[in-house]
């Protein structure tokens, strides 16, 4: 008679230790190969956000923007006909991260006015208020006309008479990197015109630091 081969049987108190033991192995052999899967996952979705994340455009970036940009600086105003000897000055800047600029005048006798310029998107014009020390307040709009002068008009104020009164101002730059701003107002809706103001803008040339003493007397 044939004899069977001796088998062991796995005996029910054996059971649940033999189950534990033989998940512990089969979690060690998967562990390595799944977080290599995950960290390969991780890298795809990573380079798919770079890849497709449309690109952040900053504000006031395009070009409507910087149509004033030739009027930034520090400035000595000349102004045509004056010969009182009052000495003007005007400061341009970039404001709001460069959505606007920000004009500071001022002369030796004590005037002073500030503006606010900006490009309005919706009217796609440049827009301007401007407030001085005597009261006088204008609010202007307009643009680059074909010569490259930036050229604002405004009809918010009246004369002496109570009378409809225009204000144009017309700012032209030079290629030796000066400006010339003209004023000119209408008193019969735009017929003729009146020049009231015109100045000549010339870069401002930093004054010349006194050496220091070191320079005059140096050391061993």
């Amino acid at each position: 008679m044939r004899a069977w081969p001796s088998c062991s049987f796995v005996t029910p108190e054996h059971a649940p230790r033999i189950i534990a033991n033989t998940m512990s192995q089969a979690i060690a052999m998967m562990f390595p190969r799944l977080r290599y899967l995950l960290l390969l996952a991780g890298l795809i979705a990573l380079s798919g956000c770079a890849l497709f994340q449309p690109k952040i455009v900053p504000p006031c970036s395009e070009a409507a923007y910087h149509q004033f940009d030739f009027w930034l600086g520090e400035w000595n105003v000349l102004r045509a006909g004056d010969e009182s000897g009052d000495e003007a000055y005007n400061s341009i800047t970039p404001i709001m991260q460069g959505c606007a600029l920000q004009e500071r005048y001022h002369t030796s006798s004590g005037y002073s006015g500030e503006s606010l310029n900006w490009y309005d998107p919706e009217l796609m014009q440049w827009r301007q208020t401007w407030v001085d020390v005597s009261g006088t307040v204008l609010q202007l709009s307009g643009g680059l006309n074909a010569e490259g002068q930036m050229v604002l008009t405004g009809n918010n104020r009246r004369d002496e008479r109570d009378k409809p009164l225009l204000d144009r101002i017309t700012w032209t730059p030079y290629e030796d990197g000066t400006v010339v701003q003209q004023w000119d107002i209408s008193r019969d809706n735009g017929a003729t015109w009146e020049r009231i103001f015109s100045g000549l803008y010339e870069p401002r040339v930093p004054a010349p630091q006194p050496e220091s003493p070191a320079a005059d007397n140096p050391g061993p």
